[in-house]
């Protein structure tokens, strides 16, 4: 089968995504979206780092690659298995250089991209820790979040992964910004006791 972005879906539920061909074809094909994805993701960690976009799809590649028993069910699925890889990678690569005491990458993120207000700021560990807890409260919160916060995919197109409504797309966005600040809150409070 040849395949392009009209049969993508069709195209991964025929092919043994086991084949390493069959995986270069379809990464090769989806390529400027992921590399779309891996700009949005370095941007917003800092837009003067030295990683390129192009090496963080390159190590997104090689981790889907990896992969024992990958299942992909279609276009938007693969897209957000890329995100959450380049997730994964950025954050082992911050934990890396923490090890090593290096300063690394810039890992502050303006926890106003979340809530909206001002003054704010959250490490990256510290998002995929929250992340990470509002996977065991509520996978599709967690899901949605890492799609709209490290995939910069806008609620249309998570609306449509999703195959919900964007209102309802929206209002679990708004509740698990809730989840995410009722966490910080939670852990803040610790703190000062």
């Amino acid at each position: 089968m040849q395949i392009n972005l009209d049969n993508v879906t069709q195209f991964i539920n025929q092919s043994d995504l086991d084949d390493q061909s069959v995986l270069n074809e379809l990464f090769e094909l989806l390529y400027a979206k992921v590399k779309q994805l891996a700009s949005i993701q370095l941007n917003k960690l800092n837009p003067n780092e030295s990683m390129n976009a192009t090496q963080l799809v390159h190590e997104c590649y090689l981790k889907l690659n990896n992969s024992q028993n990958l299942s992909i069910k279609n276009r938007n699925h693969f897209y957000s298995l890329s995100a959450r890889c380049m997730r994964f990678y950025l954050v082992d690569l911050i934990r890396q250089s923490q090890s090593q005491k290096n300063q690394g990458i810039n890992t502050e993120l303006k926890l106003t991209q979340l809530i909206q207000e001002e003054d704010l700021d959250l490490k990256l560990l510290e998002l995929d820790r929250l992340l990470n807890q509002l996977y065991l409260i509520d996978e599709e919160l967690a899901n949605i979040t890492e799609l709209k916060f490290f995939g910069g995919f806008t609620f249309d197109e998570i609306a449509e992964m999703k195959e919900l409504p964007k209102s309802s797309i929206f209002k679990k966005w708004t509740m698990a910004k809730s989840y995410l600040i009722n966490l910080i809150s939670e852990e803040q409070n610790n703190k000062q006791d």
